[in-house]
């Protein structure tokens, strides 16, 4: 099937059952691949040996990660959830800076506007 040359492969775990010199040998095909393929695997050393780029399907979005080893895609993926991590936190914080300045001046005759302005800050934030 491999050797008629498909333009597209789809394939679930194929390095399943086979042994090492089979492994090897599809790793290699795999590799020199020149279209489409989507390949699901946990074999590290299939996907190490035999891609060079990858998208995730994830949260109902496609990240790709062009020109990109599996340990990359590894370290990629870590970088972004980290800095996910840190801006959902920079913004918990400023969240609690507005709620606090309205808490504080929201019945001030003076204030009231400012207070009014940060109510709407937060309501952006939140969607």
């Amino acid at each position: 099937l491999l050797l008629s040359k498909p333009t597209l492969l789809l394939l679930d775990e194929p390095s399943n059952h086979l042994d090492s010199s089979a492994r090897d040998w599809l790793a290699k095909y795999l590799a020199n691949y020149e279209h489409t393929m989507v390949l699901v695997s946990h074999d590290i050393n299939l996907l190490e040996k035999s891609i060079n780029s990858i998208a995730e399907v994830a949260g109902g979005t496609v990240l790709k990660y062009v020109s990109c080893s599996y340990q990359k895609y590894l370290d990629e993926k870590e970088f972004r959830a980290k800095s996910a991590q840190a801006e959902y936190e920079r913004n918990m914080e400023e969240a609690k800076r507005l709620q606090d300045y309205v808490d504080k001046w929201g019945a001030s005759a003076t204030k009231a506007k400012s207070a009014q302005s940060r109510v709407k800050m937060l309501e952006k934030m939140k969607k």
